[in-house]
């Protein structure tokens, strides 16, 4: 019912703009027999009449144009009430005014009396319709800025909740983690233990560090969204060439061909290292193939580098594709906040991160950096630590 009433209401806001058109299109008419009288039967008012014509006809179109316009514009039906009562309120106005001149100052013919209270009609008409589209701009423009001051103000107190619960894990859950990590490497290095006790302590040792790099890309994610991450020069090739063994260190199956430039200077920092970990480690935890095989390329171009990273996994479903980057809690074993962070480091340097091939032959990720000169021939950058 209430959706049946608001449908009615709005049928009857569109009335607003078509009363416009028309009563527009009256004026337009009645300027027509007046023209065809003063051509073909008498001209009383000679020069007067065509000054009076001159300037209503421009308000005339401004009327119609109006009336056609409001529909399809900026302008909400909400507004159109008010749109209307200008309207109305600037024709009553400036009527009243001529006609108060009118009777001081009494026209000579019926012509002349019906010639001056259509263009009093439409000039206020259209002064006022004017002021009404104006007001209704400068109102929308108003409830936008104050949704946006909203919208900051509540982004900026979102934010400074995010840091204070990251502050607290990294305070109380990372001195856990930290303490349990210790005893478990200290359990581990006992010579005389149980293989099954050996083999659970250290999964909770990699669980634990797991922990640890959740909090961290937390850590990272933050800085990232508030543009904390700054750049500089640097060689990703290193960086790379260090995830890369990483990767091979921890999967001794997985096979890696890589075609790497000797250097590849871009600008960025050293978070730019969780990104090319965690587009290696999607490659290797979602690769169901029985011989996982993973790709790496870079490219140098002008003023950009390319880094390619490939699998032969059994590629990403379209429905799981759209949302890759979202940053949005999962519940399942998906690419999780991995990806998020990474989109919006490389945001953070000004570069794109996307997945140009996905299917049943695998995954290609697709980087581009910004590609940065060296302060000096044959000098290349240090990768920060």
């Amino acid at each position: 019912m209430e959706e049946f009433m608001k449908q009615r209401w709005k049928q009857r806001q569109n009335v607003i703009p078509q009363l416009i058109l028309a009563s527009g299109i009256l004026c337009f008419c009645i300027i027509i027999v007046e023209t065809y009288y003063i051509l073909f039967i008498s001209n009383p008012l000679g020069d007067v009449w065509t000054a009076g014509l001159m300037t209503s006809l421009p308000f005339t179109f401004a009327v119609i144009y109006a009336g056609a316009w409001l529909p399809t514009s900026f302008i909400s039906p909400y507004r159109y009430q008010r749109v209307g009562l200008w309207y109305v309120g600037g024709l009553g106005i400036f009527l009243l005014i001529n006609l108060i001149i009118m009777i001081t100052m009494p026209p000579d013919t019926v012509f002349e009396l019906l010639s001056w209270g259509r263009w009093a009609t439409t000039i206020g008409a259209g002064i006022g319709l004017l002021i009404g589209v104006f007001e209704a701009r400068s109102i929308k423009k108003a409830i936008e800025a104050e949704r946006e001051r909203i919208r900051a103000e509540e982004a900026e107190d979102e934010t400074e909740i995010l840091e204070y619960l990251n502050a607290t894990l990294r305070h109380e859950i990372l001195n856990a983690a930290s303490i349990i990590v210790g005893h478990a490497d200290l359990a581990l290095s006992e010579e005389e233990i149980d293989e099954s006790i050996r083999d659970r302590l250290s999964i909770i040792k990699s669980h634990t560090q797991d922990m640890e790099d959740v909090i961290e890309d937390v850590r990272l994610l933050l800085r990232a969204s508030k543009g904390d991450i700054e750049t500089r020069p640097i060689d990703i090739i290193e960086l790379l060439t260090n995830e890369i063994e990483t990767i091979q260190h921890t999967h001794p199956d997985v096979s890696i061909d890589t075609s790497l430039p000797e250097y590849a200077v871009a600008e960025a920092d050293q978070p730019l290292r969780r990104v090319f970990a965690n587009i290696l480690h999607n490659a290797v935890e979602h690769n169901n193939a029985e011989t996982p095989h993973i790709a790496v390329t870079v490219e140098k171009k002008s003023n950009a580098i390319i880094i390619e990273i490939s699998d032969n996994g059994s590629g990403i479903p379209k429905d799981e594709l759209n949302t890759l980057f979202d940053q949005k809690i999962r519940h399942d074993d998906t690419h999780g906040l991995g990806l998020v962070l990474a989109q919006a480091i490389i945001n953070s340097y000004n570069g794109s991160i996307r997945v140009p091939e996905t299917g049943s032959d695998g995954t290609v990720f697709e980087l581009i950096l910004i590609r940065a000169t060296m302060s000096s021939p044959g000098q290349r950058p240090s990768i920060p630590h």
